[in-house]
Formats: structure tokens, sequence, C-alpha cells
């Protein structure tokens, strides 16, 4: 019962630690936003940097002890567990096909010269955020309620949705803005 009750204390942990990093990439993507030049998009860019570390330690020590959790406690026939862990998927799939990308392009843009590398990738990033959060925000819920398949399926649907509708007006405005300029 007690190594039971380490283990959720390190998946609660280090599900705080992937939110942490999630905090850090927001703020992140409001310093790209108010750069002026390559040294502010620089200072923006480390913020990322440190995300990687933190996120990606985080993410894998909420996986593993999710998996433990799941397999001692659960069993892998709770639907919840099923739809948090595709969502979990879902959500660094569009992390690794969108930010990752969409930073590489912004590193190489700081270290070139050029007036305002920032604005490259903007929207897609700021969309990227918002429906990661919200997925997360969403497996959070179906961790604490537990409901059955389809209002699981239902709630990571919503919280898909309404991130991608969230990070769509400012992606609409940064690209507007992109195009005025």
């Amino acid at each position: 019962m007690m190594l039971r009750s380490l283990v959720l204390f390190l998946h609660v942990s280090c599900a705080m630690g992937v939110f942490g990093a999630l905090a850090i990439e927001g703020i992140s993507l409001l310093q790209l936003r108010r750069a002026l030049d390559t040294e502010h998009v620089a200072a923006a860019l480390h913020g990322f940097r440190s995300l990687r570390r933190l996120g990606g330690a985080s993410l894998a020590g909420t996986v593993l002890s999710g998996m433990y959790l799941a397999a001692t406690v659960w069993g892998w026939r709770a639907a919840w567990i099923d739809v948090a862990f595709a969502g979990l998927i879902v959500a660094a799939i569009i992390g690794a096909t969108t930010t990752g990308p969409g930073i590489a392009r912004l590193e190489r843009a700081a270290s070139a010269a050029g007036p305002n590398p920032s604005r490259a990738n903007h929207p897609a990033l700021w969309m990227s955020f918002a429906t990661r959060g919200a997925i997360l925000i969403g497996i959070v819920f179906l961790m604490t309620v537990k409901p059955d398949l389809e209002e699981s399926l239902i709630v990571i649907a919503t919280a898909t949705l309404t991130g991608a509708l969230a990070g769509l007006p400012t992606a609409v405005r940064r690209t507007s803005a992109i195009t005025a300029a």
C-alpha cells in the first residue's frame, strides 16, 4: 500500500511538472509575441529549451507511474485510462508536428540576420499550445471523475475542440497582422 501511495504521489507531482512546462511554454510564446529583434527572440527561445528538459522528465514520470498504477490498481480495463492515454499521445503528436518544427524554424531565423524572426509560424504555435493545454486539462478531468468510455470520449473530444477554438482567435489575429505588414 505504501508503494502505491508513493507512486501516486510521483504521478501527481510529475503531472504538475507537465503543467509547469506548459506554463513556461505560454510565457515563452508571450515573449515571442512581444519580441522586437533577434535578441528578444533568442531570450524567449531560452524558455523553450528549459521546457524540453522539464517537460520531458515530467512526462516520462507521469507516463511510467501512470502505467504502474493502471497495471496494479485499475487494470487496463478502465475506459478512462485508455482514453486519457490516447489523449496524451494526441497531445504529444501535436507538439511534435507543430511546436517542435515551429521552434526549430524560429531558432534558425533567430541565428540568421533579420528584422523580426518572431513572425515565423506564430499562429500554429499558439494553436498547438491551446489545444495541448485543453487536452491535458481533459485528462485531469478523466483522472478525477473516471467516467465510462462514451463520457471519456466526449470529454477528450470537447477538450480538443475547445483548445483548438481557443487558439484560433490568436492564430487568426496573428496571421492577419503578418499579412498586413
